[in-house]
């Protein structure tokens, strides 16, 4: 059993439109599918077709509506082609020296709550109570 893509569909509507419903159906059939009204009930229901019941014919939108809020689910499961990045390596080593960057940063933010270097005079201030309050312990050697 085959599946009908969605250049298949712009083809069959095509064909419905041009041949009628029974062109339409025989060359759903010869696809393999077994019911293919399931298949035009999928037109009928998909934000790509307008479907006119007067004139029994389908209407291909030319752009998707700007104002639509959220993704259809031929949007979300729709294949998405990834380029491979050129510059692999050198993304790497960056990415890997921010994130050192910004974890020592967050080591010195904490550590800077609770003590401060006084380089004039040469002194190390350690609020040894609010350390231990957050749950720390002061070992000196």
């Amino acid at each position: 059993m085959s599946k009908i893509n969605a250049d298949d569909l712009i083809g069959i509507a095509q064909l419905y439109n041009n041949e009628g419903r029974e062109v339409a159906y025989e060359f759903i059939s010869n696809k393999g599918i077994k019911y293919p009204y399931s298949v035009i009930k999928r037109m009928k229901t998909n934000p790509k077709f307008t479907y006119n019941k007067d004139t029994d014919s389908f209407k291909e939108q030319s752009k998707a509506h700007s104002d639509d809020v959220f993704m259809s689910m031929q949007e979300l499961c729709s294949p998405v082609s990834i380029e491979p990045k050129i510059h692999k390596a050198d993304n790497r080593t960056e990415a890997m020296e921010k994130l050192i960057q910004d974890l020592l940063g967050d080591r010195l933010l904490e550590l800077s709550k609770y003590i401060t270097l006084e380089s004039i005079s040469k002194k190390i201030i350690i609020d040894q109570t609010s350390l231990k309050s957050a749950g720390y312990k002061v070992i000196t050697h």
